[in-house]
């Protein structure tokens, strides 16, 4: 399907970044890793698009005196309702509104459908919205042109290092190139993904209404904590079983999990340590704001603990 397509880009994704990578970490060491990851950062991609969109709204709306104003004096549950009133408020929900069809449908955390996306609750984008006002940050190209001389800079030292040999030069010219296309090809894919997955949450509740309806769940979002096999099972009938109390003793399972905070590694044999690559945390967050060294303002929660200026 759709879905599956998004990993035949891995393929390309790989490709353009695993020649560079393999040199760094033979040629620089200790510091290979480090090197690569500079050597990436600092290109456009959908993720920083966002970013930008996004902050770009705040700065419509701080330039629009009645908008700014409703931000500053309503509750964000009213707010979108307030804007239909005001002068500029249409102008700046018609921005708002082709953002949340570009960047709306993501889901907020990878691959958990339980969470609404920003296209059905577009209050959690106003609150990004508004911490941008408060906060006034600077624009998200400012830390991406950041990252951008960071890797031109250490695309330089790291030419002069292998100076001496032609040939390493050259092949690490080469790679150079080839991984331009390594983050943008990683956060495109990401994109849609995301997208594509926020997109099966109305399919979803339309099932689960109708099992609300006939009493077979609570409410229409329970259908979020039953497996794909009992949904047919249900269709068919071919199971008896107290869904309702299923679909809350999953939910309660999911919520504590969900809050569970995750050691950094867990020890494997005695001396050896396994790195846990796969948080609990939303792939948006994964993105780098602070300079490219903290994750990204990903969701409301994120961004109001994020210590960045």
């Amino acid at each position: 399907g759709a879905y599956g397509l998004t990993f035949l880009s891995a393929t390309s994704m790989f490709a353009c970044g695993e020649p560079l990578r393999a040199l760094c970490m033979k040629e620089f060491g200790g510091d290979g890793e480090k090197t690569f990851v500079t050597l990436t950062e600092g290109f456009s991609n959908e993720s920083t698009a966002s970013d930008m969109a996004l902050w770009q709204l705040a700065r419509t709306a701080g330039l629009l005196p009645e908008v700014a104003a409703a931000f500053q004096k309503t509750n964000t549950e009213q707010l979108l309702g307030v804007l239909h009133k005001v002068h500029g408020g249409e102008e700046f929900l018609r921005e708002f509104n082709r953002y949340l069809r570009r960047y709306g449908w993501r889901l907020e955390t990878w691959d958990e459908l339980s969470k609404p996306t920003w296209q059905e609750s577009p209050a959690l984008a106003i609150r990004v919205i508004e911490y941008y006002l408060a906060a006034e940050t600077e624009s998200p190209h400012a830390p991406l042109g950041r990252s951008a001389r960071r890797r031109r800079n250490e695309a330089q030292r790291a030419a002069s290092q292998l100076a001496s040999q032609p040939d390493k030069l050259a092949r690490f010219k080469t790679a150079l190139a080839m991984a331009r296309q390594y983050v943008p090809v990683r956060e495109g894919r990401a994109f849609w993904q995301l997208t594509l997955g926020g997109s099966l949450r109305p399919v979803c509740l339309a099932l689960g209404e109708k099992l609300r309806d006939v009493g077979v769940l609570e409410q229409a979002t329970d259908v979020f904590y039953l497996r794909l096999e009992e949904l047919h099972q249900i269709a068919e009938g071919a199971c008896e079983n107290d869904w309702r109390e299923v679909a809350k003793r999953r939910q309660v399972e999911h919520e504590y999990w969900t809050h569970m905070e995750p050691p950094p590694a867990v020890v494997a044999a005695p001396g050896a340590l396994v790195p846990l690559f796969r948080l609990r945390r939303s792939k948006r967050a994964q993105r780098k704001c602070c300079e490219g060294h903290r994750p990204a303002l990903a969701s409301p929660r994120a961004v109001l603990k994020c210590c960045c200026p």
